[in-house]
């Protein structure tokens, strides 16, 4: 089996917002009316469910698949002591988990694997990293750059996105979710290749200052736009898999357009930012 025959699993998704006027061009094969209460993926009673939508956010409609697959995604380190963030559907359904070591082939094999129930997050177990990224206690404000690092298409390569604004992320199929989430209009791409953006979910979102201000999860390519998580999420993340991060050694790349790839390629070569390998089988 050949990694480039497996679906890339970053979720297309279809925007809807409050008033679609006739020349929005919005891609919504047939518009329905978003529920106001979130919905939740299961019962946790010590975890309070998202706060309703606002009535000025952006609805971001993402289907999921219910069939999973041998895949790709990426994942971050959050300290130097085996602590990793990626997207829960990367994670969600499979048998096992492997780390992608540059330069080395096969994978090494994650620990266990903690779902977030209300978010497109998860934390993971895993090889120790050289060191961890400081996460972000708010989002950038509207207009200020931002920075995704990853394997879009199981390959390394780095999106330059401006930040939108705040949003609502609705899921549907195999995970029922109504989060909070941050959108991002795509600048440009490092390297320049066409074609989605499966694989870079998981990955990191920096500001200017090398902070992550969350974690890539979602695009809509017809309209140029990332879906991110907010950076609120990773607080109860933490507090769902009983996990700190340990904030022993600590990196905060200085990001601008210019030095983007650079800084992807330096992550990626320290094992900051890796490829997370999916096995269903």
């Amino acid at each position: 089996m050949k990694w480039g025959e497996l679906p890339l699993y970053l979720l297309v998704i279809a925007v809807i917002y409050w008033s679609v006027r006739p020349d929005d061009n919005v891609d919504v094969r047939t518009p329905r009316q978003v529920p106001q209460p979130p919905i939740q993926a299961e019962d946790v009673p010590t975890l309070p469910a998202p706060r309703s939508p606002g009535l000025g956010d952006p609805r971001y409609v993402v289907e999921d698949p219910g069939a999973k697959q041998n895949s790709v995604g990426t994942a971050f380190a959050i300290d130097d002591d085996g602590l990793w963030i990626t997207a829960r559907h990367v994670v969600g359904g499979c048998r096992a988990l492997g780390f992608a070591r540059p330069g080395i082939r096969g994978t090494n094999e994650a620990g266990p694997a903690w779902i977030h129930p209300h978010s497109d997050m998860a934390v993971v177990e895993g090889p120790s990293a050289r060191a961890g990224f400081e996460l972000a206690p708010r989002p950038a404000g509207q207009g200020a750059n931002a920075f995704h690092i990853g394997f879009p298409r199981g390959r390394p390569g780095d999106v330059w996105s401006k930040v939108i604004g705040s949003a609502r992320m609705i899921t549907r199929g195999r995970y029922r979710s109504n989060e909070p989430a941050v959108a991002y209009a795509e600048v440009k791409r490092y390297p320049d290749f066409t074609g989605g953006l499966g694989g870079i979910s998981g990955g990191p979102i920096f500001n200017g200052t090398g902070q992550v201000i969350g974690v890539t999860v979602a695009e809509n390519p017809r309209r140029g736009r990332i879906i991110g998580t907010a950076p609120r999420t990773f607080a109860t993340m933490f507090q769902i898999a009983d996990r700190q991060p340990d904030a022993g050694k600590v990196t905060k790349p200085y990001i601008t357009p210019d030095n983007l790839q650079a800084n992807g390629d330096r992550m990626r070569r320290r094992f900051v930012v890796a490829r997370l390998h999916c096995y269903v089988g």
